[in-house]
């Protein structure tokens, strides 16, 4: 035996050696599993004192099914393995033989030759898969059958127990008032789902008019805000405008009062107090000239007044004088007339109405000045009191 021959039956000893391993390792990877199933079987067999029952004799059915399962799902991987070996071996051998004939082969047929094993290994693992879906649809139906079998026991004698303890009158009765019950109900969800069909197009309707009511209703209120915004701003500049005239009549009576003498030899000697309620008493006489002034303007006012009043009686009473004198011939002179009378009585009339608006304006200023009076006549006996 030459070395050569020694090496390659070694090789060749190593090779059986590596195929010896996988093989051990596959039958203890198998024999794990099997200790696993055996376990599950053992746990779903009960002790000797107790019997089967239903729920355990399904638990032992199930797990004896996802046994087998589970092998049949070994074995179509292991097969599947093979498969992909012997593919490999075959695709080998192909190039081996094309390289030793090294003839051209249309690839057409190529491609049928390929297709061939493939179709026949789908339809084996087709008709395996379907053998095993019917199988398990077996299974569930006897499952299915079994549990309503134990149902249907279950519901007659609870019916039979209901029939013990109620008489057979009072379970008519019971019938016959769930029936109307029910009747009563449906006829109350359809009307109440006809009210609800019909409130929801109201909404609808009365969304659309309150969108077009809103934008109405915007629109006047920007116009009469606009309008009030026009009218505060008049009422602020008049206000302004009588603030500026009384602080005018304010600057004049302090020049004279800073113009006499005395003032300034007393403010030397005086106090803060003093001080204050001199201010005050200063305010005062300026409110009470202010009222007076203001009380002379209405007066006036009303004077003025009663002088217009008087000359449209003068006037009225002398067209009356010419009137019951000879007439006039010619109409248009009456005509005349008639137009210097009506205007005449318009002028007057819009001269009252301003007349009464500008005395009520002052009524209430007076008021004002007088309500402040009062407070200025509290603040300074507060402070003489200290």
């Amino acid at each position: 035996m030459s070395e050569e021959e020694l090496r390659r039956k070694v090789s060749d000893l190593e090779i059986q050696l590596e195929h010896k391993e996988n093989e051990i390792n596959k039958y203890l990877d198998r024999i794990a599993h099997l200790e696993e199933n055996v376990m599950q079987l053992e746990s779903c067999i009960p002790d000797e004192d107790s019997k089967l029952t239903k729920k355990q004799w399904k638990k032992g059915k199930i797990a004896k099914l996802e046994i087998e399962l589970e092998e049949k799902d070994r074995t179509i991987r292991d097969l599947k393995d093979r498969m992909g070996y012997l593919r490999k071996e075959k695709i080998d051998f192909q190039h081996k033989f094309e390289q030793a004939t090294k003839k051209e082969e249309h690839p057409v047929i190529r491609i049928e030759e390929k297709k061939e094993p493939f179709e026949v290994l789908i339809k084996e693992l087709q008709v395996k898969i379907n053998r095993q879906q019917m199988t398990i649809s077996k299974l569930q139906e006897e499952l299915k059958k079994e549990g309503i079998e134990a149902l249907k026991a279950r519901v007659l004698e609870l019916n039979k127990k209901l029939e013990e303890f109620l008489p057979s009158d009072a379970s008519q009765k019971g019938e016959s008032l769930s029936k109307g019950q029910v009747k009563k109900m449906q006829k109350k969800l359809r009307k109440s789902g006809k009210k609800i069909d019909i409130l929801e197009k109201k909404m609808e309707i009365y969304k659309q008019k309150t969108k077009k009511r809103r934008d109405g209703e915007s629109q006047l209120l920007v116009k009469d805000l606009k309008s009030t915004i026009v009218e505060l701003k008049q009422k602020l500049e008049d206000r302004d405008e009588k603030i500026n005239d009384l602080e005018k009549i304010i600057s004049r009576f302090e020049k004279i009062e800073e113009a006499t003498p005395e003032n300034k030899t007393l403010e030397s000697s005086k106090s803060p107090i003093l001080n204050l309620t001199e201010d005050l008493q200063k305010k005062l006489n300026k409110s009470r000239m202010r009222i007076r002034a203001l009380e002379t303007e209405l007066e006036e006012y009303k004077n003025l007044k009663n002088a217009d009043k008087l000359q449209f009686q003068n006037a009225h009473l002398k067209e009356s004088g010419k009137r019951s004198g000879p007439e006039i011939p010619h109409q248009n002179q009456q005509d005349d007339q008639k137009g210097i009378t009506q205007e005449k009585d318009n002028l007057i009339a819009s001269n009252e109405e301003q007349l009464i608006l500008r005395m009520k304006e002052l009524e209430s200023f007076v008021e004002e000045l007088k309500k402040e009076n009062i407070q200025q006549r509290l603040e300074i006996s507060k402070l003489r009191e200290k």
